[in-house]
């Protein structure tokens, strides 16, 4: 009996039954039921310590699983942020190209500037104050044909101003009109083409100016005025080519 308690303490409590068994055996007291109940005992310890060896191996692959999956992580993740750092860098890059750029682009724009400040600049051309009304309606119409607007207005306004009454003056006057036209100034060429009928009604270009100004308030989306402008062609003007155009407008207004 002793000796079984050593071996028990040795081996562990699991080697109990077969230590008793044993000893049933060798003293001879043994039963059936005994030597069975021993064995069931028996097959039992072996099933748990079974389950308990694959419980145990069924951790043992979790833990595995999830050292693999978080070392995966840390590569992955090693990886993106590798791959922002070169995309960080490549980006400074451009930045410093692009900086470089733009000092060099003020660079020469200042340089431009400072050459420009130290030109001379070209004085607009007047007519001279003694010019014949000839001279200076010639010098309106060519600096109008060269599309220098400035300097073809300051022509046509001397020319008004020193012969008013004079048979270009309507001519000029629709010259003026149209230098406004070049510098986009529609509102300006409205009134300055409106200025030809008020101040020489009986010219022949008093229609064509009126056509005009309804044309450009067309341009502008002033659909009343264009309306007005075409209703005195057609009225007062009536024999006039202008009148004919005037009253196809009104009719596609309508």
């Amino acid at each position: 009996m002793e000796a079984v308690l050593k071996i028990t303490n040795r081996r562990g409590q699991w080697l109990a039954p077969i230590a008793c068994m044993a000893l049933v055996v060798l003293t001879g007291c043994a039963t059936k039921k005994d030597v069975r109940t021993l064995q069931e005992e028996l097959i039992a310890m072996r099933a748990q310590q079974d389950s308990l060896y694959r419980e145990i191996l069924r951790q043992n692959l979790l833990l595995a699983d999830s050292v693999r999956g978080g070392a995966e992580l840390i590569r992955t993740t090693r990886a993106q942020l590798s791959n922002q750092i070169r995309q960080l860098n490549d980006v400074t890059v451009s930045l410093q190209q692009l900086l470089g750029l733009t000092q060099q682009q003020i660079s020469q724009l200042r340089e431009r500037a400072e050459v420009a400040e130290r030109a001379q600049p070209v004085p607009v051309q007047a007519a001279p104050s003694t010019a014949t009304a000839d001279e200076l309606y010639r010098t309106g119409a060519t600096k109008l044909q060269e599309q220098s607007a400035a300097s073809a207005r300051i022509a046509f306004e001397q020319f008004l101003t020193q012969f008013p009454d004079h048979e270009r003056a309507p001519d000029a006057q629709i010259g003026l009109a149209e230098t406004h036209v070049l510098d986009a100034d529609l509102a300006e060429a409205v009134k300055a083409f409106e200025r030809v009928a008020e101040a020489y009604p009986t010219s022949g270009r008093a229609p064509e100016a009126l056509l005009r100004a309804g044309q450009l308030s067309e341009d502008r989306k002033r659909l009343d005025d264009a309306r007005t402008y075409y209703r005195r062609i057609v009225q007062r003007y009536a024999n006039s080519p202008s009148a004919r155009v005037a009253q196809q407008r009104l009719n596609r207004l309508r």
